[in-house]
């Protein structure tokens, strides 16, 4: 009887355990959803166009272009292209262009690490100011802000002093 009683007492020891266990993977499991649904509000509503890129190989491994994976609702407001336009698209359709739009910038953070730059793109006829991280493997992701108006603001204050 004592053995049986031994028996009992080491299996409601680790039910206990397991319940603790559970308890825990539950919390966990809670504190990720909370999360999740914060990096989701700041997505969808900063002011900033972002989107997630992956990178396009030949078979020689040089980058030939890129995909766009997601994008945010300022990129739509920002560029003019809908999600469903961006999605799943190469940068060298979605844009018109004949090459990639800066595909050898943005290639580069690989090596070289997240970095800001400026610059004016012709097909939509603005300045952009643009932050380039890797999120992943082969990814790349850019925050934008449209410049433009900044651009001719500046512009005219040199005309002006000239």
């Amino acid at each position: 009887m004592a053995d049986t009683d031994k028996t009992t007492e080491h299996l409601l020891e680790e039910l206990d355990a397991l319940r603790l266990r559970v308890q825990a993977l539950e919390a966990s499991e809670e504190a990720l959803h909370h999360r999740e649904k914060q990096y989701h509000a700041l997505y969808t509503s900063m002011s900033e166009g972002v989107a997630l890129h992956e990178v396009v190989y030949d078979t020689t491994d040089r980058p030939t272009d890129y995909r766009i994976l997601d994008v945010n609702p300022s990129y739509e407001a920002i560029t003019g292209l809908t999600r469903e336009q961006a999605v799943g698209a190469l940068a060298s359709r979605l844009y018109g262009t004949d090459n990639p739009p800066y595909l050898e910038e943005f290639a580069s953070v690989f090596q070289r690490g997240p970095f800001s730059f400026e610059t004016y793109f012709p097909p939509m006829d603005k300045h952009f100011s643009i932050s380039v991280f890797t999120p992943g493997p082969n990814q790349f992701a850019t925050v934008f802000s449209d410049i433009s108006e900044r651009k001719r603001t500046e512009n005219a204050l040199r005309n002006a002093e000239a």
